[in-house]
């Protein structure tokens, strides 16, 4: 039979050093440093006050509940100007997540004004550098000035940043997420970007996410070819 979520994280323990932590052993595929960091800031929560009251929504980050996360800092600013004893923000441990969306750190820079210079504050600056190049994109043009340093990438010219998916018109939200075509830079939802296509730059055999409409024009061209 298989355990709920909730189950295994309350069944699924581990020691780390001279604490414990239920929660690792839920998520296998997070970094060990997202791991070890989120553990240790839940083991100090008996001693700083901000850290006590949020281990919850630490948790919620871990498992990825961004809709919670939002919420919070939307309620409270003040949780994302705060740094535990480690060097690290609530934004910090946010880009750790490997699965951060970007249209979630934009509602977050949005919800907390001043959280860049809060993340620039903190000693772990190199913690950042573990989230998508989407997310160091949309951190570098908020004014974070290590993404650049740390992991070269930039926002491309191209790149359409519009509220609702250039293909379908479906707005983005929380659940509907926004990506960008590799080739065209059109936003689309994750319906209208399952594909993978060459794109100018790429190696021979280097394939990179494309909208439906690139798609069906290399089908095209491929028809074409073949006739």
């Amino acid at each position: 039979m298989q355990l709920t979520w909730h189950e295994t994280a309350v069944t699924a323990k581990t020691s780390l050093t001279a604490f414990e932590f239920p929660l690792l052993h839920t998520i296998p595929k997070r970094s060990v440093t997202f791991r070890l960091m989120l553990a240790l800031a839940l083991s100090s929560s008996s001693s700083h006050a901000w850290w006590s009251l949020s281990a919850t929504l630490l948790t919620d980050v871990s498992a990825g509940r961004w809709e919670v996360v939002l919420a919070a800092v939307q309620t409270s600013p003040r949780l994302g100007h705060e740094v535990d004893e480690h060097g690290m923000s609530l934004l910090h441990y946010m880009c750790m997540h490997p699965a951060l969306p970007v249209d979630v750190v934009y509602s977050y820079l949005k919800a907390v004004p001043g959280a860049i210079e809060t993340l620039h504050r903190g000693k772990a600056l190199r913690h950042v550098t573990q989230c998508s190049d989407e997310v160091l994109a949309a951190l570098a043009a908020a004014g974070y000035p290590h993404c650049a340093v740390r992991h070269p990438v930039t926002l491309p010219s191209r790149w359409k940043e519009k509220p609702m998916c250039g293909l379908c018109f479906t707005a983005f939200s929380i659940v509907n997420r926004r990506h960008h075509c590799r080739r065209c830079g059109e936003s689309v939802c994750s319906t209208h970007s399952k594909h993978k296509g060459h794109v100018l730059g790429g190696g021979l055999h280097d394939l990179a996410r494309i909208c439906d409409r690139c798609h069906a024009q290399d089908n095209m061209t491929n028809q074409l070819g073949h006739n």
